[in-house]
């Protein structure tokens, strides 16, 4: 089974690296990209206009924290208020270094904050190391 690496982030160029990352490292798992979170929510609810194409729980949520279009603490809390997908891990993103907002993630139970490296080739490197740290983590079981 296939499962899904849900990227939401208003930022196409970040976007292109974080596929282009994923995308040498030959990870077989189907990125599925959102700008808005309503759309992202509906999708890992398998709701909506998502309700045939949902996959099983995904194996992993990329969320940038900062654009007003996504509104990632939002759907962080969102996720984290669901049973079904209460334990997927989540990966905030932020392009800012801020003790309060990596504070706040943690509250609202983010895995872990990675501040976006300013360069693209970087935000690929980092992406890189992100997704082989969570390839080879073990999923939690149902």
């Amino acid at each position: 089974m296939i499962t899904s690496i849900v990227i939401v982030d208003d930022h196409d160029e970040d976007v292109a690296a974080i596929r282009h990352a994923f995308e040498q490292h030959r990870v077989t798992h189907r990125l599925q990209w959102f700008v808005a979170v309503d759309d992202a929510f509906e999708f890992l609810l398998g709701r909506g206009r998502h309700a045939q194409a949902a996959p099983d729980r995904p194996h992993l949520v990329l969320l940038d924290v900062e654009s007003p279009r996504c509104g990632g603490f939002e759907l962080l809390e969102r996720i984290r208020r669901e049973p079904r997908l209460a334990r997927v891990p989540v990966v905030l993103l932020s392009r800012e270094r801020d003790a309060s907002r990596v504070a706040k993630g943690y509250e609202l139970g983010a895995n872990s904050f990675v501040v976006k490296p300013p360069d693209l080739t970087n935000l690929a490197a980092a992406i890189r190391v992100i997704g082989l740290y969570w390839m080879l983590n073990e999923p939690p079981v149902d």
